[in-house]
């Protein structure tokens, strides 16, 4: 078996720490002597030597295999790396082992001296005679390790909270200037800046005489400032007024919300050009609301609107499509604005099923605060018509759904006519008549006072039944 008696002639990595250079060999030259058994130099020719760098504690790091290897004279040199790439940091103490061809590896293994930690000015292109320290203080440069992160001995004892570099002491320079500080550009799709942190703020600014963050983009559907979650309790976008506790979010349950301590607002949305708006929503979800105003203190308002001066056209709010008023208490619709043409109350009705619309109602004596059909001619109790006939709807509703039937009292509505009891004309009068839930024409002006249900709007010939446009104006 043959071993090595090493010479340490030349154990060197050439370091390139010229400017422009686009990055440094990472290859270690290595000369030896090998001899025999005997102590003579081993016969010339080729040999096969495999190379393995172990740590203090034996563990193979790297390795491989030099396959035809020229020696003369037992003298060998090669260049370490060139096979498999010299990825080692440097950082610590390493050993060389050596086998010749299947031989077992010769003993003892070599610790490489300190020209080969030369690799691990590899860190920086040039240090400027800075010394590099792992505490951080100021004038001193912080070592990053072989993935661009600082190492743990420059990062806080205690994990999660902090700053990520511990820092003995703040510091107490500082620069006055209209330019940036810093710039950061990335002319990529990617971040210019990212921040991680796991229990911590990712990016805490203060400023004590201008915005604390200030965002600005150019670009179309993009967002000066762009907040994100994925939790379904938490805010894409939160601010708090520390003086009054007051505060407003952007996500969350609400879309946008605010909340004022103070005197003021809540929130404050104005628009001044022309046909813009200082609050707009929507909302195509069922049973959903474009917006929510609620107030629980007293003598406020849920919502307060303020039209223009008298000079000018306008009005305090502008609805298009019904309007609803529910009980606070009850949350039954008390009042509801339509696109019909009469006025109409709820009231309870005797015999309901048969009130279609169109039907004339009158005072139920039996049954006090109800109605009923009506059914016989001049009746002084007439009370109004079942709005609602030839899909005309009501203008106001008072009580709507809250009772047996809507009564128009008054404005137009179509009402039953019997005009067997004499043409009807644009006009006449109408009262009540014998045929049950029908008007008919007043002929008897003595027997009518009291029993006026209002004044037909269109003809009926004389023998037909029918439903004709009628304006409600009892008397």
């Amino acid at each position: 078996m043959k071993n090595m008696r090493t010479n340490w002639i030349v154990l060197a990595l050439i370091f390139l720490a010229f400017a422009g250079v686009a990055q440094v060999p990472r290859i270690l030259n290595y000369q030896g002597l090998l001899t025999g058994n005997d102590g003579k130099p081993v016969p010339e020719g080729t040999y096969s030597l495999s190379f393995t760098l172990y740590d203090a504690n034996g563990t193979s790091l790297w390795s491989e295999v030099q396959p035809q290897v020229i020696i003369s004279g037992g003298l060998l040199q090669v260049a370490l790396g060139t096979i498999v790439p010299l990825n080692l940091p440097f950082d610590k103490p390493y050993w060389l082992g050596i086998k010749v061809g299947n031989d077992a590896e010769l003993s003892p293994r070599m610790p490489l001296q300190s020209s080969a930690y030369s690799l691990r000015a590899d860190d920086a292109d040039r240090l400027s005679g800075v010394e590099v320290s792992t505490r951080p203080a100021a004038g001193k440069l912080l070592p990053l390790d072989r993935y661009g992160k600082f190492p743990s001995s420059v990062l806080t004892g205690s994990a999660g909270s902090g700053n990520y570099l511990l820092k003995d002491k703040a510091d107490t320079s500082s620069i006055q200037s209209s330019d940036p500080v810093m710039l950061l550009e990335n002319k990529g799709d990617g971040n210019a800046l990212y921040c991680l942190a796991a229990d911590g703020r990712g990016i805490m600014s203060v400023s004590t005489n201008h915005d604390g963050v200030s965002g600005l983009t150019s670009a179309a559907n993009r967002s000066g400032i762009y907040g994100q979650t994925d939790n379904s309790e938490a805010f894409g976008v939160f601010g708090r007024n520390k003086s009054t506790t007051s505060y407003g979010y952007l996500g969350g349950m609400h879309g946008v919300f605010g909340w004022s301590k103070a005197v003021f607002h809540a929130g404050h949305f104005e628009a001044t050009g022309g046909l813009n708006y200082g609050v707009y929503a929507t909302s195509s979800g069922d049973f959903s609301f474009a917006g929510s105003f609620v107030a629980s203190g007293n003598y406020s308002y849920g919502l307060y609107a303020e039209g223009p001066t008298s000079d000018k056209v306008g009005a305090a709010a502008l609805f298009k499509g019904n309007v609803e008023i529910k009980s606070r208490d009850s949350d039954e619709t008390v009042l509801e604005l339509g696109e019909g043409l009469d006025y109409a109350e709820g009231f309870e009705v005797t015999g309901k099923e048969a009130a279609l619309p169109g039907t004339v109602l009158v005072i139920d004596p039996e049954h006090p605060g109800t109605l009923r059909i009506s059914d016989r001619a001049y009746d002084s109790r007439v009370a109004g018509i079942v709005p609602g006939a030839n899909g005309l709807g009501s203008g106001v509703r008072l009580g709507k759904g809250q009772h047996g039937r809507d009564v128009a009292l008054a404005g137009r509505v179509y009402c039953n006519v019997d005009a067997t009891f004499g043409a009807v004309a644009p006009g006449d009068l109408l009262t009540t008549s014998p045929t049950p839930g029908f008007a008919m024409v007043v002929r008897d002006y003595e027997k009518a006072h009291g029993t006026i249900l209002g004044k037909a709007m269109q003809n009926l010939a004389a023998g037909h039944k029918g439903q004709i446009l009628v304006l409600v104006t009892l008397q």
